[in-house]
This record gives C-alpha cells, structure tokens and sequence, in this order.
C-alpha cells in the first residue's frame, strides 16, 4: 500500500476543487494511504466529510506571518517557509509519493526537495516573472524519473518547457487531460435523439468572473446576437461569481439586456448545464476547461476561443466552433448558426459526447493516472 503525502491549493469551487476530490477518491479506490495539508480556509464541510470518509488523516499547515511577508525576494524566502513549515509533515508520515497540485505556477516547488519520490500539478501555465529564474534552477536541479510535472493540457506542456527552459527534461512532463465533474449525481449521459420544441435557446458560460474569462467581450457577442436573432427567442446565462460580478450586471442593466443574467456560483453545475442549449467559452487564457468538458458530455454544442488547451477539447467544425481570441463577430455568427440550424446543434452535440467518450472519459483518466503512479513508484 503506497503512502501519499498530498498537499492541493484550491479555492471553494473551481478546477482546482474538482481535481482535489477526483485524486482523494482515486486514492482510496486504490486504498492508498493518504494524508492531506490544508490550508485553514480550504477546510470546509465538503472537504471534512470526503476525508472522513476516506478515513484520511488531515493536517492544518502553518501561515507565513505578516512581518515575514516583507523580506526579499519574496518568492525565495516564502519557498524556503513551505518547505522547513512542512519538512516535519514529512518525517511524520514518510510517504512513497509528496504530491502538490496548484493552480498558481511555482507555489510551493520547494517541495521539491523532499527526499520522496515527487509530482507536480500545475492546472495553469507558466508566465515569466521574477520567480522565473529560481523556479527553472530547482526543476533542473531536481526534475527526473523520481520527480515529475503532471499537467492538464499538451498547450500547458509546451508553455512549462518553453517558459521554464525545460527542452532536455520534456519526458519528465506528462500530460492527463482532466475529466467532467460531473460524476457523482448520475452517470446519465447524452440522450436525446430528436430535435424537440425549444421555445428560447438558452446559451451559457460558467466560471470566474475574472479578466482572463472575457466577460465583458461576452456582453458584446450577446449585444450582436441580439441584432440577429429576437431577444425573446435566446437568453444569455453566466454562472460564476468573482471580481467582475457587480460590474457584469450594472453593465448589462444599463445596456437595457434584458435577456442577459449573471446568476453568481450556482453549486449544481449539472443540472445548470443541462438547462443550456449551447456553450459559449471565450477565454482570454485557458489551460483546460472542465467546464467545456461537462457540456461535451451532456451533448451540448459549443463554441470556444482559439486559446490554450482548448482547441484540444474542441475539433473546429467537427464537435464545435473554435474561434480566433477576441473575434466577437465571428463568435456570434458561429451562436446564432446554432440557434437557428436545429440538427446542426444535435450533431454538432452527439460528436461532442463521442469525443467526450473516447478521449476524457473518467475511465480514461483513471487508466492513466494508475498506470502514471505505478511508473513513479517502480523508479
């Protein structure tokens, strides 16, 4: 029985969270034994019940304080803190594998050092900054058979090797692509086998309301929908909250679209989903959405930006529309031939659902993970 030392950062909801429970159950499937640092604001009723559930053994792990917050460099001396802070966890535990999975790039790589076999999760791409130097010398310092980066997305691979200057440790890098959320309500999967009466057409996004998600460009490609197709016959749904919030809906009051809502954080992301007729992503930055792959799998046609690993969920023209960053028009074209070509939005559905079947099934994600962890422990 392998012994995991796991440390994940993760907000309330998000991608973050989700791979957080996806690797806690894949774990006791296995029967692995597990014990997880957390941060105190990470710890909340879901968490506390997963790992009771589990039977896991969970740990608070110590804040860096105020006053320290202030030396330089800040990276360097905060690095130093994760890994003295948690150097104890470790001889308590002496785990097989230390696993940190983040979705901020560099956080907590010091633990690197770690005499036990190691991996890293990064759910973002790597962007220079003056951490850059420090996070290259301890990758080449340390990257190899018995210490590894996982990441979600063949773009994200790319982005790690070229930001970080990694072209001689790429077989150190391995890509698993993330799977739905959606697993624990049902297995029901796309089942719809004719065009039923739809009386509004029901286009969603979900996720932070954040810069780097295109909100406002959103509000815009919804603003040109509407000079095509009756604002009675289609309806605009975002569901997420963040920074943006407020601002989304003042802006969307003032511009008089009544068809245009932000609901905030909606938990049931299934049945949110489900509700929708088609997808709409256009990101700014996207490493992997898990998001887009929730809609692929309840057949929904969709239509995403030309960025990150998204073209890699998304086959242009086949499972859906992947068009140029920031190409509003074109991305309201793409909507409103979906709105208005019934069997072309349940084909364009079924082929996302085969897609989603054949490549980013849980199934899938579960063979690879398994066969990732018996290599590393094997080294």
């Amino acid at each position: 029985m392998a012994k995991i030392l796991l440390i994940p950062e993760f907000s309330s909801y998000g991608g973050t969270f989700t791979y957080f429970k996806d690797v806690i159950n894949f774990y006791y499937s296995l029967k692995y034994e597990v014990t997880v640092v957390l941060k105190k604001e990470q710890l909340n009723q879901e968490v506390i019940e997963l790992i009771n559930k589990c039977k896991y053994i969970y740990f608070i792990s110590p804040e860096v304080k105020k006053f320290f917050k202030k030396f330089k460099p800040k990276f360097v001396f905060t690095s130093l803190f994760d890994f003295f802070s948690l150097l104890p966890f470790y001889f308590k535990i002496k785990p097989d594998i230390t696993v940190v999975s983040t979705g901020t790039s560099g956080n907590l790589l010091s633990l690197i050092f770690l005499p036990s076999k190691f991996f890293y999760v990064l759910h973002t791409c790597p962007i220079k900054s003056k951490r850059t130097f420090f996070i290259r010398l301890l990758l080449k310092l340390n990257l190899g058979k018995r210490k590894k980066i996982l990441t979600v997305s063949e773009f994200s691979k790319k982005e790690i090797i070229k930001v970080w200057g990694l072209l001689k440790k790429e077989e150190y890098i391995n890509v698993i692509y993330n799977t739905s959320s959606i697993k624990e309500k049902s297995e029901k999967i796309f089942k719809n086998e004719e065009i039923k009466s739809i009386e509004k057409i029901k286009i969603l996004t979900v996720g932070h309301l954040r810069w780097y998600k295109n909100p406002l460009l959103w509000i815009e490609v919804a603003k040109i929908i509407n000079n095509s197709v009756s604002s009675e016959k289609v309806e605009f749904v975002w569901a997420g909250d963040g920074e943006l919030l407020k601002e989304c809906r003042n802006l969307v009051k003032n511009l008089d679209l009544n068809n245009v809502k932000f609901i905030g954080f909606q938990k049931e992301i299934e049945d949110i989903i489900n509700s929708c007729d088609i997808y709409f992503q256009p990101s700014i930055i996207e490493n992997f959405s898990m998001c887009v792959l929730d809609a692929m799998r309840l057949g929904k046609s969709c239509v995403v930006s030309e960025v990150g690993g998204l073209p890699e969920a998304v086959k242009n023209n086949e499972t859906g529309y992947v068009v140029g960053m920031n190409n509003k028009k074109e991305m309201a074209e793409k909507i409103v031939l979906l709105i208005k070509d019934d069997n072309l939005r349940l084909d364009i559905g079924k082929a996302g659902n085969n897609r989603f079947k054949n490549y980013f099934s849980y199934g899938i994600w579960y063979e690879k993970m398994i066969k990732f962890h018996e290599n590393l422990l094997k080294n």
